[in-house]
């Protein structure tokens, strides 16, 4: 069975899609580069050693999400947003190799 779709709604149901589809695209681009990174990833990233990042951490000029992992007071992991080095990276602290 054929249905009879009038060439306006069709146009604009292709732009909708295709509007959707690059959408799409670039928040899954947006999620893969800011992916959460450990202080090793985060010090490759930088170019510096992991305890410079941690030095970073704890001075507050890198953010980090610490979570606890157990019942203990340093039974943490810390992960890093790449979108977070790269402010940090802004405010010209350090520089980055790509």
């Amino acid at each position: 069975m054929l249905i009879a779709i009038d060439e306006a709604i069709l146009k604009k149901l292709i732009i909708t899609l295709e509007g959707t589809s690059t959408m799409l695209q670039l928040l899954r681009t947006k999620m893969e580069e800011d992916r959460p990174m450990t202080y090793e990833d985060a010090a490759k990233y930088l170019s510096v050693s992991v305890s410079t990042v941690k030095n970073y951490v704890n001075r507050g000029w890198i953010a980090a999400t610490r979570i606890k992992t157990g019942h203990k007071d340093n039974d943490v992991f810390v992960r890093i947003l790449r979108s977070d080095l790269d402010d940090f990276l802004r405010k010209g602290r350090v520089e980055a190799r790509l």
